[in-house]
């Protein structure tokens, strides 16, 4: 939610999930029940291709009355940015246009116009930062490229357009 998305940018930890039916599980390891997957469509949203897919179920998961609950005793190890490239920071800028075009689905699908467009004016104020730090810092070449990306991305958000997927 926009809340988050405020901590995230101060830096600040996550709050602690007040009941399961708020959150979303990731997609590294999910067992579902077969009715529960069937009255969501069977399957992921493909029109995610990549990053978000997983919150998106979740939600639809809880709209219809599941539970989403971590299994607290299950020990998983992800190695996170593996399909990325690295950690969010060096992301490769085809992928990064992935993920923001999945969140801004997800917040346009899942939480209306109004909390969509909060996260697009977040990201909008956040090209020129990204854009500055790449020039103080001349190493981290890829926040340029994200910065760039993010640019077209917001023009995306507007027009409905998708990524290339990387590949095709």
């Amino acid at each position: 939610k926009l809340g988050a998305l405020w901590r995230e940018a101060l830096k600040l930890p996550p709050r602690p999930l007040k009941s399961h039916q708020e959150g979303w599980l990731a997609g590294t390891c999910l067992i579902l029940r077969k009715a529960a997957l069937g009255e969501v469509g069977g399957g992921l949203d493909e029109a995610y291709w990549m990053y978000w897919e997983d919150a998106d179920l979740s939600r639809q998961l809880v709209k219809r009355g599941w539970s989403v609950t971590p299994f607290e005793g299950a020990t998983i190890r992800h190695f996170g940015g593996a399909s990325g490239g690295g950690d969010d920071a060096s992301r490769r800028p085809d992928l990064h246009a992935w993920y923001l075009y999945g969140k801004h689905r997800w917040f346009r699908k899942n939480e209306g116009l109004l909390a969509a467009a909060g996260v697009w004016i977040l990201d909008a104020i956040d090209v020129p930062r990204k854009w500055l730090r790449s020039i103080i810092h001349p190493e981290r070449t890829a926040e340029r490229a994200h910065a760039r990306v993010q640019a077209r991305s917001l023009i995306n958000a507007i027009t409905g357009r998708r990524p290339p997927v990387p590949g095709s």
